[in-house]
């Protein structure tokens, strides 16, 4: 009879269940209906930046006038760098009157603030009339204004023909060079002077001029095809912008003004604009209006001109529609999403897809073929297919305009009330093991020893949450998150080092089998993504740093393994280790080489001094976790020496006397006088008391005493090591606490690897750097509630998706070494209600030999070798 299903394992079997497959098919419906719907004219969001938007809600973290946000995707703030690398020895040409040349002046300050300030100020001191035209080259780039707020003037109209949006071959002849066209031509519609001085003729007047660029707006704005290797910036188009009639603020307009510029005449010049077709309307500049209607504080004192911030804002969003599309793809972080195009599939992607395709389509036709026989059948082959099927649902979110993206809201009220409500909800799901009954002759459970596995996996999930939800709003940038966030990653290396030494101590298994079992479950899902995604596996870049770590435990108790059985010569070992993998580190000319050679050898671009930078962070964090395991299992084992039978199953696995027979005497010495009760009375309450004040005091000081960012980052390796051994001595004080765990966290905590990976893509988008939506929003199928919806959606199905990431990734491991599919990172514990329960995996053990495990690792490697060459 099957032993009752925990609460723990009912809440993973709703997760894994029909629930989060029906959310995933709704946002694929919705998403393609909008993108079909509402999205279709629109294929890159070019419309999307020039149309319409919003500013964020104010908030603490926000500056005003800060940040745009288009509707639908993510705008670039574009740097002086940036603006010079796009237009540098081309011209950008404003057209206009005062409220144009504003445009001008916040280009002339982006590109050289000081010589900007000096020609301004040299302006308002002269006696000359300001009406006139101005030109400057600054950073290699011309800049120009031209004085006509009637567009009616000889140079406007030279412009005007000189302007193509792509050269052509008639273009040859007439032209010198491409680049005698403007990069940019920006005109301002000539608006508030015809209103001004246009008397009844204004309308008729202000058609004639706005006339006079329409056959240069024929055209909608677009992106030429961009290849799997980006696009440049002289291969992008040519941009005229046509921006509307400024709409005043009417109650600081002066008498002489507000008699003229009324807003009937205003709305009268604006509605001719909304007239044009589509493919004109892509051309005006609509969100400029958008951004100071209706807001007081955007006007200066004439009622006329915005204030500078929204000025630079406007900015931004000419150079987006004219640069966005190779300032995007150069990093391949794909962090703006308006007037970008995703490049087209690589040779590699193509080959990954096209070998996982067929895989998919082998396990669909045996399934069928088997009708008992569940989707997910144990297999190399079912796990790279449902790998593939996890990357093409990442492709699709974050490789593509059919999820729509926006900018992070940096506030810190929605992060300390959701991650209150998964505390609360975490602690709901308290789940109390059976403890040990004196007198009782019922066999006992075993005493749980030192950070057992259900307490490993439920601080890594809670760590998990609190980093998904500050990433979410993006707080990681804010001193006193990146230093939680930087806490939280030591706690996982100490985690990580622990279980591995524990396991190789009570093992002794050193084989090649059992480094390629760990070094790809822990780093198979990122170099799918890295595949499917043509981005970089450095970029996750925990997984480069915890499988270093993993290859230092690793040698440090392969190397002399026979002195293993004498704790002492142990931590001597350590520290040699610590001694050697320190140097390593700090001496750069050693990563130099490693990563100079992996570069060479896999066509890579890892940088060494990043690696550096991440192995720094934490370097001595790992040695604790080992010294941490040698003494927790040498005490552990001191205590069961009377044990004649085996902890764990199986004949790999040695009996804990066999290594206590030769313990130092000092260590039995030691845990005698621990284990005496008198002593544990009397230190042990001192030793919690001690790790919780001195946790307490660490959290204090680390946000008051040390000021600024650099010093923590140079104190951090040295101040953890405390507070991580503080937590580890709390978390296991008593052994009702031992036996306890919060189910929760503890199944967010065995995928934290996988949700770490995909929440970059599935979760946010742009490698993590914005937030995925559905598209509910812009059906306006929900109204209010549809951003809340999305989240609760998305959140579901990620969860879901990580879940069977993991299942897969733990399935293709047991077919790459001919075992289990079973985690064996920390110490075993109670089974049941694990991860994969829910999935419905049973993996059965085929004994391979060394020489065919090797086979299938160097087979393996030599296929994504292959396609790494494709790129």
């Amino acid at each position: 009879m099957p032993p009752p299903r925990s609460s723990s394992s009912s809440s993973l079997a709703l997760l894994s269940g029909s629930l989060p497959r029906l959310a995933l098919i709704f946002i694929l419906i919705v998403a393609a209906w909008n993108y079909l719907i509402f999205r279709g004219s629109d294929p890159y969001k070019c419309q999307a930046l020039v149309g319409e938007g919003h500013w964020p809600s104010s908030n603490p973290l926000d500056h005003k006038w800060r940040r745009w946000e288009p509707t639908g995707c993510r705008m670039h703030s574009f740097t002086r760098d940036d603006f010079k690398d796009c237009l540098k020895s081309r011209r950008v040409i404003f057209v206009g009157d005062s409220t144009t040349r504003q445009l001008y002046w916040s280009a002339g300050r982006r590109l050289d603030h000081i010589k900007t300030e000096a020609a301004l100020l040299d302006e308002y001191n002269s006696p000359a009339s300001k009406q006139k035209n101005i030109a400057a080259e600054l950073e290699g780039v011309k800049l120009e204004f031209i004085w006509d707020p009637w567009l009616n003037s000889t140079d406007y109209h030279k412009t005007l023909s000189e302007f193509r949006e792509l050269p052509t071959f008639s273009d040859v002849d007439s032209m010198k060079e491409v680049e005698d066209s403007p990069a940019l031509l920006v005109l301002g519609a000539p608006g508030l002077w015809a209103a001004r001085h246009g008397g009844s003729t204004y309308l008729d007047l202000f058609r004639t001029a706005i006339d006079t660029a329409k056959p240069h707006l024929k055209e909608k704005i677009s992106l030429p095809s961009v290849s799997y290797k980006g696009i440049g910036f002289g291969d992008l188009p040519n941009r005229m912008m046509l921006v509307p009639v400024q709409t005043p603020w009417y109650d600081h307009l002066v008498s002489e003004r507000l008699e003229t510029i009324t807003q009937e005449k205003i709305v009268a010049m604006n509605d001719y604009l909304h007239q044009f077709s589509v493919a004109e309307q892509s051309h005006v500049m609509w969100a400029f209006e958008e951004m100071s209607g209706s807001i007081y504080e955007a006007y200066e004192e004439t009622g006329l001109h915005v204030v500078d911030g929204i000025v630079d804002r406007r900015l931004d969003v000419l150079l987006s529609a004219r640069c966005t599309a190779s300032l995007a793809v150069r990093d391949r972080q794909y962090k703006y999403t308006c007037c970008m195009a995703y490049p087209s599939l690589a040779w590699g992607q193509l080959f990954f897809l096209l070998v996982s395709a067929g895989l998919g389509v082998s396990v669909f036709f045996k399934s069928q073929r088997e009708p008992g026989a569940k989707i997910a059948t144990p297999g190399g082959a079912s796990a790279v297919a449902t790998l593939a099927m996890v990357a093409i649902y990442c492709y699709m979110t974050d490789r593509t305009h059919a999820f729509p993206k926006t900018s992070m809201d940096y506030n810190t009220t929605p992060f300390f009330v959701k991650t209150a409500l998964f505390v609360l909800v975490s602690l709901a799901s308290l789940r109390v093991g059976k403890g040990q009954v004196p007198g009782s002759k019922a066999p006992q459970p075993p005493e749980r020893g030192f950070m057992p596995r259900e307490l490993s996996d439920e601080t890594k999930g809670i760590m998990q949450g609190v980093l998904l939800i500050g990433s979410y709003h993006g707080l990681f940038h804010e001193d006193w998150a990146y230093k939680i966030m930087r806490f939280f990653f030591a706690i996982y290396l100490y985690l990580s080092a622990y279980g591995h030494t524990t396991y190789f101590l009570s093992t002794e298994d050193f084989s090649f089998r059992r480094v390629a079992k760990v070094l790809t479950r822990l780093n198979l899902l990122a170099i799918v993504e890295s595949f499917a995604l043509s981005g970089d596996w450095s970029f996750y870049h925990f997984m480069p740093t915890v499988s270093f770590w993993f290859l230092a435990t690793y040698a440090t108790l392969a190397v002399g393994k026979k002195f293993n059985n004498e704790p002492i010569l142990v931590f001597l070992k350590v520290l040699v280790s610590a001694l050697t993998f320190t140097s390593i580190i700090k001496v750069h000319a050693f990563l130099d080489v490693i990563v100079g050679v992996l570069n060479l050898a896999l066509r890579a671009s890892w940088s060494p001094g990043a690696f550096r930078t991440h192995l720094a962070d934490d370097m001595f964090m790992p040695y604790m976790g080992m010294m941490t395991a040698i003494l927790a299992h040498s005490m552990d084992g001191q205590k069961r020496q009377s044990m004649q039978h085996q902890h764990w199953t199986g004949s790999s696995i040695r009996s804990t006397r066999d290594f206590t027979r030769s313990s130092s005497n000092v260590v039995g010495a030691v845990t005698n006088v621990m284990e005496n009760p008198a002593v544990k009375m009397l230190i042990k309450p001192i030793v919690v008391v001690a790790s919780g004040a001195g946790l307490i005091v660490y959290l204090i000081l680390m946000h008051t005493a040390i000021h600024t960012l650099e010093d923590y980052k140079r104190l951090h390796p040295y101040i953890s090591l405390g507070p991580v051994i503080a937590y580890a001595i709390l978390r296991n004080a008593l052994e009702v606490m031992r036996r306890s765990h919060l189910a929760m966290p503890k199944m967010l905590g065995r995928s934290c690897l996988a949700t770490y990976i995909l929440h970059h893509h599935i979760w946010l988008a742009g490698n993590g750097s914005t937030i995925l939506r559905v598209g509910l929003m812009e059906g306006g199928i929900l109204g209010g509630m549809s951003r809340f919806v999305e989240e609760v959606l998305l959140t579901l199905v990620f969860l879901w998706v990580a879940a069977r990431a993991t299942a897969a990734t733990q399935r293709f491991v047991a077919w790459l070494v001919g075992e289990e599919a079973v985690d064996e990172e920390v110490v075993p514990s109670q089974r049941g209600g694990g991860l994969l329960d829910p999935v419905g995996i049973a993996i059965p053990k085929v004994n391979l030999t060394d020489a065919e495990v090797t086979i299938r690792v160097a087979a393996v490697c030599g296929l994504l070798w292959f396609g790494n060459l494709l790129y």
